[in-house]
């Protein structure tokens, strides 16, 4: 029997040596190069990251668990799998979770926030850069107080 580490390497030699994914799907086998251009056209056309989230997000779909097999004494229970899809030509195709990543040039921790939003049912949104609402009054207060405490010690 094959170690972890063994079956990995070996997958790991397929997929470089026929260009492929490894899945049952065939992701790469059923796409030609030419669809693949079409989806980072598309893709990067989009011009905010909202936009693409928003995108990203109508491509993933919830799937629920069919049926459970607990390996270890404690399993982890995930409420639901996805599914990843790619359009060509309003044909919707199903890939799995690398090629769809690879696609479009995301990473993992992107596709799990996206997934999470989605079950919570809620809108992505780029929060980089955003600060939380400071009042006008505290900004002066601090200041304030430095300014008389520094007034008073100096005079």
């Amino acid at each position: 029997m094959a170690s972890d580490s063994e079956k990995a390497d070996a997958m790991e030699q397929t997929n470089n040596e026929d260009g492929g994914c490894g899945c049952r799907l065939q992701c790469f086998d059923r796409i030609s190069d030419e669809m693949v251009m079409n989806f980072v056209r598309d893709f990067n056309e989009l011009k905010t990251k909202d936009e693409q989230d928003m995108f990203l997000q109508g491509l993933i779909e919830p799937d629920s668990i069919k049926q459970r097999k607990p390996r270890k004494p404690i399993p982890k229970k995930r409420n639901s799998n996805f599914k990843y899809y790619v359009y060509n030509n309003d044909v919707r195709i199903r890939v799995c979770k690398r090629v769809f990543m690879s696609f479009h040039g995301i990473t993992d921790k992107r596709v799990r926030r996206l997934c999470t939003l989605l079950l919570a049912g809620e809108i992505p949104t780029d929060k980089r850069g955003r600060v939380g609402k400071i009042p006008k009054d505290s900004n002066n207060k601090p200041c304030q107080q430095v300014i008389d405490y520094l007034e008073a010690s100096i005079f």
